[in-house]
């Protein structure tokens, strides 16, 4: 699956056009310099999972909280629901490590989620089962947007192994062979 910066997947000189918009008004802080230092930062600021942003979200629901909390396997299938998320990294401009500004991006999420089976077994989450989902969302930087994007309708056929890289806060993590 992907992370957040590949499902926005920004244009680097669009950024960088879109940052310097907001920029202009900054002062001694020039519009070149802060769309350089965004559109290089930005794939780090959003490496957020977005299989992880649904292994958090789906934690919090009763049922599988009590697997999670069992070595037992279960298939628990989850009704059509969405889930929102928001995020809001930030990134500290500096001058000879003296931090000069501090630029707050807001990344709005929405996940549509119709017909997935969740298969938990040793406590974590361990497959995602057939469904479809689709999302949308939006990146904005000190109000500015810089990209929006909604994808069309996606089908996860067959299943979807969880990964470490997907798992939130050991959620999804694979146990040793499986």
């Amino acid at each position: 699956m992907q992370t957040m910066y590949e499902f926005f997947s920004p244009d680097r000189r669009e950024m960088a056009d879109a940052v310097g918009r907001w920029a202009q008004n900054e002062g001694s802080l020039t519009k070149d310099l802060i769309g350089k230092a965004v559109s290089e930062e930005i794939a780090g600021l959003l490496d957020i999972s977005l299989v992880g942003v649904m292994l958090r979200a789906w934690s919090k629901y009763a049922l599988v909280r009590k697997y999670l909390a069992t070595s037992e396997t279960a298939l628990i299938p989850l009704l059509d629901h969405t889930i929102e998320s928001s995020h809001e990294p930030s990134l500290d401009l500096a001058r000879a490590n003296v931090v000069i500004k501090k630029v707050q991006f807001k990344v709005s999420l929405e996940i549509a989620v119709e017909g997935l089976v969740l298969k938990i077994g040793g406590g974590r989450i361990q497959r995602i089962e057939s469904g479809n989902f689709t999302a949308s969302g939006s990146l904005e930087c000190e109000g500015v947007t810089l990209a929006e994007k909604k994808l069309k309708p996606l089908n996860i056929p067959g299943s979807y192994v969880v990964s470490a890289k997907d798992s939130a806060d050991g959620v999804g993590e694979m146990a040793a062979g499986i």
